[in-house]
């Protein structure tokens, strides 16, 4: 028999030592942008504060389609104290794993009466590949608090019941059910841990099913209705999907395939994603759908009792069947597959490999080579898990990673994608966003990116079709419409930019930016009554806008109105004083009113805030033009010109030079 007694008194301290230096990548790995620590952490608005306003709303609202207070309690202390630095995030994770593998391997040694088999349970929870997902992943947390409740529930459960019917037992048994509300409160899936807690009472302690029923009364409403809430969460966020090719028998057979996925993870872990794709092609004549019929029906039958004797295999029956269930898509609430549906689970396992290392008599000539095997095969998971915590470093590791195994995935590609946007890196963004347009014509979002990639390279003629293409897919989205008239403004095709403003705001009425744009347009079309009116409208909605302050005032002196014009360029300039549009067009009006001393103050403060606009060195040249000062004056002409070779201010400031 496989032995390790002697070691016992040290696993306490090894096994939570050994989970640390194989998660301990994970420490320096970023907060995801495009993988939910977007959401939890750095756009959570419920971290900003501790007040009871902001703890009531996590107790009384969904986030994100669940009902999780005690998850976003644990993001919000971890704000106080590390702000947005990754690391104490991570940090917090690591430590909540270390943390369960101890209470994991306390578990395993009350259900297997011995520290080998216990010591066997805990290492492949502390170690094993398909746990790096929960550990190493921020938006991860839910699943390890969910998983150190649990436990914590379990052991008190037990305890409880060796103590039944005085006063500590009580004690335990209502702290149990506190701890399992907590478990709860994290993630819906432990709904079914009543049963387990009933199966310990039965087999371990033989307790009557009328007395387990009256012990797991309040877990079972407990769960109930985090269960129903849960469900209310998905259904108002829209989360609620419908069955994969419109059939039960479709979808189960998408699940029997995971099922076995799972298994073949578990031995041989190679190809882990942190987002499995299961196209309905992946079904057809495929062999390993049916072979997910035996860990089904074997966990099954472990469950149901179908081995005599064997309390551990039934036990871990029902823990794998009550915890799996919630996220086999019964009710299609979850992804089909994921590494973090196995946390938990995942300790069924290890019991099971644990008994079966401690009390399974093998001949002794063989327990050198089960030794060895079992060796080898806990270094090739520790070597994996830690290579793996590499691959949640970025969102651009994770994506490449993803898109390896999955090259057509819409989600890889939009993502990856999207990071690098983020991080201005055009050259790497647009061909995804290309190679998206054919794989799902579709979506919106490929072509919007585009238009701004090519607006941010000064390729209007690119922007103008990319936004055409976008409105063609949505032609009802108010900022699409508003997008491509600004290009087309910018293009100088007047009318039809019109038309995409008049097109936006029939869509949203009262939409500020599109308003803003169509007086733009007015102006440029000198049609400034128009513009004025449209200004003033603007204004109406916001009276702090100062693109439509500043517009305004170009409407004004437009029409002759210097006095008015003037304090409307003040208004802009004083809402943003470093704004080189504002400051140009008051020096404008200024120059219009005869003060070429107060302009040539403002032109040069415009030059100053943007010197690769024409707008400031064409009013700087006209300030000097008045006072006198022809070589100034043409040298800031030419330096519009050469900015802007079509500003036709400028060119008239040099003829009237004699230049």
């Amino acid at each position: 028999m496989l032995r390790l007694n002697r070691f016992n008194k040290f696993v306490p301290l090894l096994l939570p030592l050994l989970a640390v230096l194989v998660f301990a990548n994970g420490l320096s790995a970023q907060l995801l942008r495009f993988w939910d620590d977007n959401r939890y952490v750095t756009e959570n608005p419920y971290l900003r504060s501790l007040d009871l306003p902001n703890l009531w709303a996590m107790l009384t609202r969904f986030y994100f389609a669940n009902y999780a207070p005690v998850v976003l309690l644990s993001f919000a202390l971890d704000y106080r104290v590390w702000g947005l630095q990754p690391f104490g995030y991570h940090l917090t994770s690591l430590l909540l794993h270390v943390l369960n593998v101890a209470l994991a391997y306390a578990v395993a040694r009350r259900l297997l009466g011995g520290g080998s088999g216990a010591l066997v349970a805990a290492l492949v929870f502390a170690v094993h590949p398909l746990q790096v997902e929960a550990v190493v992943w921020v938006a991860g947390r839910k699943t390890l608090l969910c998983g150190t409740f649990a436990l914590l529930a379990l052991l008190c459960y037990m305890r409880s019941s060796k103590l039944d019917g005085s006063a500590n037992g009580r004690q335990l048994l209502a702290a149990s059910w506190l701890l399992l509300g907590l478990a709860l409160l994290c993630k819906a899936s432990v709904v079914g841990m009543p049963a387990v807690f009933g199966l310990y009472d039965r087999f371990w302690l033989r307790h009557s099913w009328r007395r387990i029923l009256q012990r797991n009364l309040v877990p079972l409403l407990l769960g109930a209705t985090v269960a129903a809430l849960t469900v209310i969460a998905h259904a108002q966020a829209g989360g609620i999907k419908a069955l994969r090719g419109g059939s039960v028998f479709v979808m189960g057979q998408i699940m029997l395939l995971v099922a076995w996925d799972y298994v073949g993870a578990f031995i041989l872990p190679l190809n882990l994603n942190n987002l499995y794709v299961y196209d309905l092609a992946v079904l057809n004549h495929n062999w390993r759908v049916w072979l997910g019929l035996l860990p089904v029906v074997g966990v099954l039958l472990a469950s149901l009792g179908a081995y005599r004797g064997r309390r551990l295999l039934r036990f871990g029956g029902v823990w794998l069947l009550v915890l799996m269930l919630p996220v086999a898509n019964v009710l299609p609430l979850s992804p089909h597959r994921a590494d973090r549906h196995v946390y938990l689970p995942l300790l069924a396992v290890g019991l099971w490999l644990g008994a079966w290392a401690a009390r399974r008599a093998q001949p002794a000539k063989w327990q050198p080579v089960l030794f060895g095997m079992g060796s080898s095969l806990l270094i090739f998971w520790i070597v994996t898990a830690s290579s793996r915590s590499l691959v949640w470093q970025s969102d651009v590791r994770l994506w490449h990673d993803h898109l390896v195994d999955y090259p057509n995935s819409v989600t890889g590609n939009i993502n990856l994608a999207g990071e690098y946007f983020a991080l201005n890196q055009y050259d790497f963004a647009a061909p995804l966003y290309i190679r998206l347009l054919a794989l799902d014509p579709a979506d919106v979002r490929p072509p919007y990116y585009l238009a701004q990639i090519a607006a941010r390279r000064g390729d209007v003629r690119a922007e103008i079709a990319f936004y055409r293409r976008a409105v063609s897919v949505k032609s009802s989205d108010a900022e699409l419409r508003n997008n491509l008239g600004y290009a087309l403004l910018s293009a100088g095709q007047l009318k039809e930019s019109m038309a995409e403003f008049a097109a936006a705001l029939a869509l949203k009425p009262g939409y500020g930016r599109a308003l803003v744009n169509k007086g733009s347009a007015e102006l440029m079309l000198g049609q400034y009554v128009h513009a004025r009116e449209t200004f003033r409208a603007v204004l109406q909605l916001d009276a702090n806008s100062p693109d439509a302050a500043s517009g305004l005032c170009v409407a004004l002196a437009s029409l002759g109105d210097l006095k008015a014009a003037l304090v409307q360029c003040e208004a802009a300039i004083k809402i943003a004083p470093e704004n080189g549009l504002y400051l140009g067009r008051s020096a404008h009006v200024l120059l219009l009113q005869g003060n070429a001393v107060a302009a040539l103050q403002i032109a040069q403060r415009a030059v100053a805030a943007e010197p690769q606009a024409a707008l400031g060195y064409r009013t700087l040249a006209d300030a000097y033009r008045l006072l006198s000062e022809p070589v100034w004056a043409e040298g800031y002409y030419r330096e519009a010109l050469r900015l802007d070779p079509d500003n036709r201010e400028a060119l008239q400031g040099l003829r009237l030079l004699g230049k």
